[in-house]
């Protein structure tokens, strides 16, 4: 059994709200929601986003002041937007994974393993995935708690593709890199430009 990671420097983390963002992006590739399950007035958003072609303009409408007026009324469809699985993205300082096995009495267990470093862990319970270090250095732990999570439905999910299931996997390496994620997922996934529209910005 694999408990979550803790931070090994004591602090509390720092939020990636970016990050969890994007990794909403990626987990709606791979498991995408039927559209009939969003809210009627961001359906219709969305088909007007696509049938523009995915207009960068139009989609800031989704999120953002659409009337120019000040008012930005559609931050609740953005977090419709939001795949339901998605955990908050947390940055420690180091991470340990601990590992239990069930173990015979106590006068004949063997010591339990040592704490490994680990460099993402994802906390089903809490909904928090916390992360170590930089994208190349969480990117493979970042995919396998990922894959776990989704379980083996995921190639399923992803319509039996693998290679469009790698490619999904592939973005985590530029959830903290606005430009780059934009990249490749207009590369790649163009038809899901929609959902990489901005949070809208504060209140005036």
């Amino acid at each position: 059994r694999t408990q979550g990671g803790r931070d090994d420097g004591g602090g509390d983390g720092l939020p990636l709200p970016e990050a969890t963002r994007r990794l909403s992006i990626v987990l709606s590739i791979i498991q995408p929601r039927q559209l009939s399950a969003l809210p009627t007035t961001l359906r219709g958003k969305i088909n007007n986003i696509d049938g523009a072609g995915g207009d960068q303009n139009n989609a800031g409408d989704v999120a953002g002041d659409p009337g120019g007026d000040g008012e930005h009324v559609a931050a609740v469809d953005v977090a419709a937007l939001r795949h339901p699985m998605t955990p908050n993205v947390v940055r420690y300082h180091a991470l340990e994974r601990h590992v239990s096995v069930p173990t015979p009495p106590r006068h004949l267990a063997p010591p339990p393993p040592p704490p490994t470093a680990c460099f993402a862990a994802w906390d089903v319970a809490t909904g928090q995935l916390a992360v170590a270090g930089d994208p190349e250095d969480y990117l493979a732990d970042l995919q396998d708690e990922l894959m776990t999570a989704l379980g083996p439905a995921a190639v399923g999910a992803a319509g039996g593709d693998e290679r469009r299931l790698r490619k999904a996997l592939g973005l985590l390496a530029h959830v903290e890199d606005g430009r780059r994620f934009r990249k490749f997922l207009s590369r790649d996934f163009e038809e899901c430009l929609h959902l990489d529209a901005p949070p809208p910005p504060p209140l005036r």
